[in-house]
């Protein structure tokens, strides 16, 4: 059988490390992708571990499951070894031609695997991530998905645990289908219909379309590594059945050993239906040809990013503001009784602004409990602002505290000398004046 092969990988325009691996192996019939997870080297690490011992084990006679199997254990072990790795995984999406006319994959992760035959065009893995088990469940849309704030978290990778369950789909190759393994540096940049376009010309050879996918990924924003493997199959090979016979396929999920004995494979069936009308193909800037400039990137990725957040944290500065404007109370201002605007607690530096002073001295506030509100800034404290005005004005009209001693109403009268006068009842105070 023949099969010709188109590849590319790149780093993005964000990432200054390529955690992608790939292997496209004519000799084996082997070919697909890893995307590594686990930070700045634990990714690179994983990936290039976990295809090497594919590579292997595949030569050595092992099916695909259990290739992946071995796979997640080289790669758990390796982070055991060593505490830099501690954590590391990659995603799995590899496709292996088993006799004359059947292709099998193996799939971990949320890279994908698609199939174009004819005129349709269809994703054939599932993604093994929190948003795509929404997606299947009927929580939430396609739509939805593409903007999920957590649509990266993945629920299944080789090599994050020490044993790892495998979805094998087997199905039947046709003349003339052609196939694409991708990483989710490509998905997260194009919608299924955008990569369709890009695919769909079978006059535009494998690798031709694999670097048109990588230019739309990178002129889309290019925010993560990203990886496309497409495939062709001869359209003139009769040993293959009749492109016209629809896609049947079976997808058994394999479990781990330990878990087989209560674990039963699911198996499910799909027909692809070819009546779907061919898409034109957009046009891009060629990887050949004109560079896409790095900055348009950049500028879309802070434009999905960076810009959201931004209004996020703007919307709930304007909010702080907006209801610490509201809080008002009467308090202290240099020893006498102010009318303040805002709170004294409020946060960001934020200090209440005096909007009024009373002539009244807060010492001289009469009612102890009053006087200690005031000192303490709580006096009516309220967001009405027509209220604390009003308990204002009538706290500065208060009397103060009389320190003024009141003695007789009147006045005491001079008596001669030696003559003991008494003071009248009816004066204040009583006096009493002796001769000496």
């Amino acid at each position: 059988m023949n099969i010709v092969a188109g590849f590319v990988t790149d780093v993005g325009l964000v990432r200054s490390i390529n955690e992608d691996s790939f292997i496209v192996d004519d000799d084996l019939k082997l070919f697909g992708v890893a995307d590594g997870v686990g930070g700045h080297l634990g990714g690179e690490v994983a990936s290039t571990t976990a295809i090497e011992t594919l590579r292997a084990r595949i030569a050595s006679g092992d099916t695909i499951a259990q290739a992946i199997e071995v796979a997640n254990s080289s790669v758990y072990q390796r982070s055991l070894r060593d505490p830099d790795l501690a954590g590391m995984g990659t995603t799995m999406t590899i496709a292996k031609v088993v006799g004359d006319t059947a292709l099998q994959l193996g799939h971990v992760g949320d890279s994908r695997a698609y199939l174009l035959r004819g005129e349709a065009f269809r994703q054939i893995t599932n993604d093994h991530s929190m948003v795509g088990e929404l997606v299947r469940e009927g929580q939430i849309t396609e739509e939805q998905a593409a903007l999920h704030p957590r649509r990266n978290v993945i629920t299944r990778a080789v090599g994050m645990e020490s044993v790892v369950s495998v979805d094998l789909i087997n199905l039947t190759m046709q003349p003339g289908d052609r196939f694409l393994i991708c990483s989710d540096g490509i998905t997260d940049m194009l919608r299924d219909e955008d990569i369709a376009q890009a695919i769909i010309d079978r006059s535009v050879s494998p690798q031709a379309c694999a670097e048109l996918l990588a230019d739309h990924a990178l002129a889309n924003g290019g925010i993560d590594n990203l990886t496309a493997v497409v495939l062709d199959i001869d359209p003139d090979d009769t040993a293959l059945i009749d492109s016209a016979t629809p896609l049947t396929m079976t997808l058994e999920t394999i479990a781990p050993a330990h878990q087989r004995s209560r674990t039963t494979a699911g198996l499910r069936s799909a027909t692809l239906n070819n009546s779907t009308p061919q898409p034109q193909v957009p046009s891009a800037p060629a990887r050949n040809g004109i560079k896409v400039p790095s900055w348009w990137g950049r500028a879309r990725w802070l434009a999905i990013t960076v810009l959201p957040l931004m209004l996020i944290l703007l919307a709930s500065y304007g909010a702080l503001k907006y209801n610490n404007s509201r809080f008002w109370y009467v308090g202290d201002a240099d020893g006498r009784v102010a009318l303040f605007q805002g709170s004294p607690d409020a946060p960001l530096g934020w200090t209440p602004q005096r909007k009024a002073t009373s002539n009244l001295k807060t010492a001289e506030i009469g009612d102890e409990f009053t006087r200690r509100r005031v000192l303490d800034n709580t006096f009516c404290a309220s967001s009405s602002e027509s209220q604390v005005r009003e308990c204002f004005k009538q706290l500065s009209s208060s009397p103060p505290i009389s320190t003024t001693i009141t003695t007789a109403s009147k006045p005491i009268p001079t008596t001669p000398r030696n003559s003991p006068t008494s003071i009248p009842s009816s004066s204040a105070s009583t006096t009493t004046v002796a001769g000496g």
